[in-house]
């Protein structure tokens, strides 16, 4: 590894064969090294981690831009819909409409992943020929979803799984940012149930396993806690929102609203109301998520709260409880746990 230390201040370490094998051992099989950037702990693949991190960092970000942030499987893509339909789309009439939503709103995450042997079992081919068409003159090593981001002309609506902290110390000064949240009960089954469908690295982690490698911080983009205290803290920030799932799900309306004043968006109730029904789950699901070459993802299983039950036993639900409660008493943070 060529680079130690980040622009952000964090020391990429990378996992010793023990830690390694602890994470294979659970039957959570991520087929490449991985490092963890100290002193928070976040766990990324090795080199991704030393080749992008300062990429983000320095990247130029746009007064105008809106940036939907979360930890994987929080209703980051709903969020990204949401806003794009918001901003460009309120009348149904864009010419763009009918595109996946990674198209739309790129995701400068995926970056990290691109060069890693999950690649092939996500299919991600189909977005190197994209940015071939869009960047030709550019390298793909640099960053596919970056430099596609880069070269986006409008307001952009980009999403991100990474951390506050990796990002520079003005970055809430130079763009909006909309953190999403949810009950980690449900995140977990979303999460497990993903890597389930999209089979990475022949997936047979027991739920069990899965669950306990969750609250052990052994997952990408993890520590979940730390990732979300991050955006917790600055959730007083005029440039962040900081929204729980279960609070969108139970009253859109009242957020769709909270929203529009928070992106300047200046929609009419009827454009909310008509946005509200183009991007509840019934609808998304029904449209799918169609890819370049035939291939195929869709982001939205189910959208339910409280999915959990059907999955915990009541020794492991007593466990993530105990869990939650140990993080979320000192902060005030207060889920509702469905």
């Amino acid at each position: 590894m060529s680079k130690t230390k980040l622009l952000s201040g964090h020391k990429v370490v990378p996992l010793t064969q023990e830690e390694q094998k602890e994470i294979t051992d659970s039957g959570v099989v991520f087929p490449c090294a991985m490092v963890r950037l100290q002193p928070d702990g976040w766990l990324l693949p090795d080199p991704m981690a030393a080749k992008y991190c300062d990429t983000v960092y320095n990247f130029k970000f746009r007064p105008d831009d809106l940036i939907v942030m979360s930890y994987p499987k929080s209703g980051t893509t709903w969020m990204q819909e949401i806003l794009w339909t918001m901003v460009h789309n309120p009348d149904l009439d864009h010419p763009e409409t009918s595109k996946p939503i990674l198209d739309r709103s790129p995701d400068i995450s995926f970056d990290f992943i691109f060069d890693t042997p999950v690649a092939q079992f996500l299919k991600f081919e189909a977005f190197r020929k994209w940015f071939a068409e869009v960047c030709p003159d550019r390298r793909t090593e640099d960053g596919i979803m970056l430099q596609i981001t880069e070269l986006m002309s409008g307001r952009r609506i980009i999403k991100s799984h990474l951390p506050l902290s990796l990002m520079s110390p003005d970055f809430l000064d130079k763009a909006k940012v909309v953190y999403m949240v949810r009950n980690p009960k449900d995140v977990i089954v979303s999460y497990f149930n993903m890597l389930k469908k999209i089979n990475v690295g022949e997936f047979s982690s027991a739920f069990e396993s899965f669950t306990r490698s969750f609250m052990q911080d052994n997952l990408i983009f993890g520590p979940y806690w730390r990732h979300v205290q991050e955006a917790w803290e600055q959730r007083e920030h005029p440039n962040l929102r900081f929204v729980f799932y279960e609070d969108l799900k139970a009253d859109t309306m009242t957020h769709l609203q909270r929203l529009n004043d928070f992106t300047g968006a200046n929609l009419t109730q009827s454009q909310l109301d008509t946005v509200a029904r183009h991007t509840s789950f019934s609808s998304m699901k029904g449209r799918g998520e169609p890819m370049k070459d035939g291939l195929f993802t869709n982001f939205f299983r189910k959208g339910t709260s409280g999915g959990w039950k059907s999955y915990f036993t009541p020794e492991l639900e007593q466990e993530m409880d105990d869990w939650i409660e140990k993080h979320t008493t000192k902060n005030g943070m207060n889920f509702k746990m469905y």
